[in-house]
């Protein structure tokens, strides 16, 4: 997984205990077709199951076990190693606080302020410079509108129709 896609992983996840997803309920966080609701089947989803989120196999619920998840510890979010929920120390994680998520340093919970983070504003969620909470202009960030989350085009809060964005299934 690269690290867009866990960043993106990440803050959906928060997003949908946010929106009311309990971790102890399963989720399913899916891409769409660019511009559209509709669901993309030709790309991975991330599973979410208990206190940890999986990515799955294209167009399925079905765990990755090829892939490493995301193990959610307190505020704390980690990468687990690749088919288990074992926390990958060698990895970064993101710290959650408050409205604010701030990558940590590989096997911490020690923020790393060399890094750029996430904040969410309303229905906005935006990258901010690193080591601050003040919002990066010149990035696109996320727009979330009912149970969907949208990419922005940089330094607004205007959806992207040419990027695929991400819906949260129950």
């Amino acid at each position: 997984m690269n690290r867009i896609v866990v960043i993106v992983g990440v803050i959906l996840i928060n997003i949908a205990l946010f929106y009311g997803v309990s971790m102890a309920e399963d989720a399913t966080i899916y891409p769409t077709i660019p511009g559209t609701n509709i669901r993309d089947f030709s790309r991975p989803g991330v599973r979410i199951d208990g206190n940890n989120a999986y990515q799955t196999l294209p167009g399925t619920n079905i765990r990755d076990f090829s892939k490493p998840g995301t193990k959610i510890e307190g505020n704390t979010t980690y990468q687990t190693l690749p088919g288990t929920s074992i926390r990958d120390f060698s990895k970064p994680g993101t710290k959650i606080e408050g409205d604010s998520y701030q990558p940590t340093l590989p096997g911490t919970n020690i923020r790393d302020f060399s890094r750029s983070g996430s904040k969410i504003e309303g229905d906005s969620i935006h990258q901010t410079l690193p080591g601050t909470n003040i919002r990066d202009f010149s990035k696109p960030g996320l727009k979330i509108e009912g149970d969907s989350v949208y990419p922005t085009l940089p330094g607004t809060n205007i959806r992207d129709f040419s990027k695929p964005g991400y819906k949260i299934r129950d």
